[in-house]
């Protein structure tokens, strides 16, 4: 009784090892640049809608977290910009700034982030601009942190100047 040869499956050529390879990279590369193509078109519809927004009488800038569902809000309403504690049941308001050139300012800040960040990115600015913006940056927050740490210190001074003051003995 004879057995069956076996065959044993050959390997696959060369020749068609890199052309599935080359089909890989090119669906990769293919779904990114959709995927990126269609992120900017969403972009662009959020812009729209953002303009829209503008027209809008009352506006949220911007709002920082400081604990689970405590965070503080900047409200745009009219000409004033109103400062809102929000915690878990309550808004108290802390704040109204009604100054026109820090209204003004605080717009500006509020503004830029991670939508202006992508639009750089996707309009290619130059990276001597974002250079000069980020040390603009840097120089205004060294300003104001080197601001509180003086008023810290001058605490810190009175605050001693009274504990060292001999007290009365009555």
């Amino acid at each position: 009784m004879a057995l069956p040869e076996t065959s044993s499956s050959p390997s696959p050529s060369i020749f068609s090892t890199f052309i599935r390879l080359v089909l890989a990279i090119a669906l990769t590369v293919g779904l990114i640049y959709v995927t990126i193509w269609g992120l900017k078109i969403v972009w662009e519809k959020r812009s729209l809608t953002n303009n829209v927004e503008e027209a809008k009488p009352i506006k949220i800038l911007t709002s920082t977290y400081l604990a689970p569902r405590k965070a503080i809000h900047l409200v745009e309403v009219g000409n004033r910009i109103l400062v809102l504690g929000v915690g878990n049941n309550e808004i108290t308001r802390l704040d109204v700034i009604t100054d026109a050139t820090e209204v003004q300012s605080i717009r500006q800040l509020t503004q830029t982030g991670f939508p202006n960040i992508l639009e750089r990115l996707i309009n290619r600015e130059s990276v001597e601009k974002t250079d000069e913006e980020t040390q603009q940056i840097i120089a205004k927050s060294n300003e104001t942190v080197s601001g509180y740490v003086e008023k810290l210190k001058r605490i810190s001074r009175k605050h001693r100047e009274v504990n060292d003051f001999p007290k009365d003995v009555s």
